[in-house]
């Protein structure tokens, strides 16, 4: 299809539809004089520009027009009509092709790794569009959710009432709007107004050395002892201090009341209290960021946009495509004041501000990879510039702004706070590799996955013994961060052998090359179920992480799930596809068809506890009941609205025939623990198990994190008011 080719009117007509029905009938804020003027109205009646104008009458707000009533537009309906005029408008492109060309496409179509621009429609309707050009790429866990055709008929047959879960959970979790920080938030306050906003100093001194006591994510970035002297200067003399500074302090104070559930004031600790304290800190630590000169960034703006990040991130339970927006804000600020430079190699920089630099660049990095990955995006960094060496294992008494020339390094155990983040460095550094690797346009050789395989083993094996996991019963004299920091690098090297393997994982099947990459896919994936049970086992009260919680970062959820979903998979490929190799390997994947499924059902029964909080825990739980309600419908399991309408296909004679135990659901853990007893749900007769997957060699993974990152609440990919100029740049940009 060339840039010349134009909208069929059918198309016109069905797209001109799709953005009417999209349209909002808001009502006009501002008054029409303001509105004419490009003047800020307080929309008062008159508002203060028409008052001092003298134009009182004419200031005035129009009522929003009545449209009328229109017929409501079936979604799903206007995406098929749509998905067959773009098939028809293909169809007839082909015939301008040369038959050397057909030929070349023909060849390419084979390898259905290979990505290839083209159009197919899966069964039963449900079209994709599989062009290359996709937002997201192939680290999602919900990549492979919307691959297992029962899960995804189910979110399509109940869409309307799971929609309306997921928008009542959003509106009671109140989830931080992170656009505030570009464009949300008025610049007309001064610091006075933002100063009287703090409680008294002695209950803002309780909240900062609470932070300072904390396992803050980005707690490096602060030196201690610099920070006290700012802090007492700031008490001294107020108004000598910058903006970024004062917001990075409300930025501490907000992360130290959500860790805590502490308030500055000692009058009320109601869930409510600490909500509206923790969105004021939020609000005057976005307005004083807001304030400050981006383009005159300094290290305190950068220290403050860390906080502010990770204070949103600790708020939100699931994720937002918004932590990517202010993510890349931070990385920008930091390539601004060049944190990506070794600053050893610039005379103007004392060793102090070397060593902070330093330490501010690995967690920016960290940061980046992490949250980039969870999104399903690409890294923002452009490592190949970049020569900054990595911080040293110091204490904070080691050095300070008068230090002349810096100690040598602590060995790495949990004496600093920089010991786990450089701990854990090489592996977030190969993860990268692996993640950037995945998401690659061009398809991957079996070489470059298994060098990158030897890298990502030899990071994880140059972890310090201090933060290897260790069995739970071995780790009575350690912290309970210190046990969930083993957790946190562990799960970092597992999640990278999941997705670099998982293209693997389907080969295997109907190739014997790839039958390690199967086996190191689904060890891993099973080893983070693993972890999940026991999380879940041990924060509960009196268990070793009791002082923890049993909130989980979304971040962490998106390994479990990712986990969950290969399983599912793999068991598909077991099940549907019967294999005539020889190898020990297919042999040990039907030995373990119990033991993981008995893992999808202890991990359905985690992620429904907490349904009821998150979206993205609701999401699991779903997915999870429809699928061990096909593999398992003896344990009785069944969705939240009840079974898929879809038809089950023939599973080529596979069945589990034991039933549930009254034991743990899954064998003896890596880790020397068994899981918590679930109970019996199952009728106790064999059933045979019917397939929940469409045939892998359908699967786009691209096309699939496109459809999911889309789907999230703050993303826009195209604008509602579809003109026909956007159209034209746009949809038809392809050849």
């Amino acid at each position: 299809m060339t840039n010349q080719t134009r909208l069929d009117p059918d198309v016109r007509a069905l797209l001109a539809e799709a953005s009417l029905a999209g349209t909002r009938n808001r009502r006009q804020l501002s008054c029409t004089p303001c509105r004419q003027r490009k003047l800020r109205c307080n929309r008062g009646k008159p508002c203060e520009n028409c008052v001092k104008r003298k134009a009182v009458e004419a200031c005035g707000y129009p009522e929003a027009a009545n449209r009328g009533s229109r017929k409501p537009v079936k979604v799903q309906e206007r995406i098929n009509r749509l998905e067959s005029l773009f098939l028809e408008l293909s169809e007839k492109n082909d015939t301008s092709f040369s038959s050397e060309d057909d030929a070349a496409v023909e060849a390419t179509m084979v390898d259905h790794e290979t990505t290839v621009s083209t159009y197919q429609v899966l069964p039963n309707g449900s079209g994709v569009l599989k062009d290359g050009t996709g937002n997201g790429t192939p680290t999602n866990w919900q990549t492979i959710l919307e691959d297992i055709t029962e899960i995804r008929e189910y979110f399509e047959d109940h869409d309307q009432l799971l929609k309306h879960d997921f928008n009542t959970l959003r509106e009671a979790r109140a989830q931080p709007k992170v656009w505030d920080l570009i464009y949300g938030i008025s610049r007309d306050q001064d610091l006075s107004a933002l100063i009287t906003c703090l409680p008294e100093r002695s209950q803002v001194d309780r909240l900062v050395a609470n932070y300072f006591e904390m396992a803050s994510f980005f707690r490096p970035v602060i030196h201690p002892r610099q920070f006290q002297r700012e802090y007492y200067k700031f008490w001294k003399a107020p108004y000598s201090v910058s903006k970024a500074w004062l917001g990075l302090l409300f930025a501490v104070l907000r992360l130290s009341v959500q860790t805590s559930q502490q308030l500055p004031t000692t009058t009320s600790s109601s869930p409510l209290a600490v909500d509206e304290t923790v969105s004021t800190f939020r609000l005057c630590a976005l307005r004083c960021l807001t304030l400050d000169d981006y383009a005159k960034a300094d290290i305190h703006l950068l220290q403050g946009l860390l906080t502010h990040l990770e204070a949103e991130y600790f708020q939100s339970l699931d994720p937002q495509a918004n932590f990517y927006i202010l993510t890349g804000t931070t990385v920008r600020v930091a390539l601004m004041i060049g944190l990506h430079r070794e600053p050893s190699h610039d005379s103007k920089f004392a060793t102090f501000e070397s060593e902070i630099r330093r330490r501010l660049w690995l967690c920016v990095v960290h940061g980046d990879i992490l949250l980039s990955f969870q999104m399903g995006l690409p890294s923002m960094i452009p490592y190949e510039q970049s020569d900054t060496a990595r911080p040293r294992n110091l204490a904070e008494d080691d050095f300070d702004e008068d230090t002349k020339e810096l100690p040598a390094s602590r060995p790495i155990d949990g004496t600093t706070t920089m010991a786990f983040y450089l701990a854990k460095a090489p592996v977030i550094e190969v993860f990268g590799k692996v993640a950037s690797h995945v998401q690659a346009v061009n398809s991957a050789n079996e070489e470059s996955v298994m060098k990158l395989d030897t890298e990502l083993k030899a990071a994880h094996d140059s972890v310090p013994a201090y933060y290897r996991v260790r069995p739970i019963d071995e780790s009575l004299i350690d912290s309970a961060h210190i046990i969930m920091r083993r957790f946190a690098i562990d799960q970092i090297y597992l999640t990278g052998l999941c997705i670099l393997h998982r293209k693997g994982l389907v080969a295997a099947s109907t190739d014997e090359r790839f039958s390690s990459s199967r086996k190191s896919c689904v060890e891993a994936a099973m080893t983070l179920l693993d972890y999940q049970a026991v999380r879940s086992r041990e924060t509960k009260p009196g268990g070793r992480l009791a002082s923890l919680g049993g909130t989980m970062l979304s971040i962490t959820k998106n390994d479990w799930l990712l986990a969950a979903m290969l399983i599912c998979l793999d068991l598909h490929l077991s099940m549907t596809k019967p294999s005539t190799l020889s190898s020990d390997m297919h042999i040990w994947g039907r030995d373990r068809h119990e033991e993981m499924s008995r893992a999808l059902e202890t991990s359905y029964y985690i992620w429904k506890e907490s349904s009821g909080e998150s979206v993205e825990a609701l999401k699991a739980t779903e997915a999870l009941a429809a699928m061990l309600s096909r593999i398992r419908p003896d344990l009785g399991i069944m969705t939240k609205y009840g079974a898929s309408q879809s038809l089950p296909c023939s599973m080529g004679g596979l069945s589990f025939e034991s039933e549930p135990e009254s034991e743990s659901v899954i064998p003896k853990s890596s880790t020397g623990t068994s899981t918590s007893t679930l109970p019996n749900l199952g009728g106790g007769s064999s059933n045979t198990a019917a397939p929940i997957f469409v045939d892998p060699d359908n699967i786009n993974w691209d096309e699939l994190d496109r459809y999911f990152i889309s789907s999230m609440p703050s993303a826009t990919n195209v604008p509602m008011d579809l003109s026909e100029e956007w159209l034209d740049d746009n949809l038809w940009a392809t050849t």
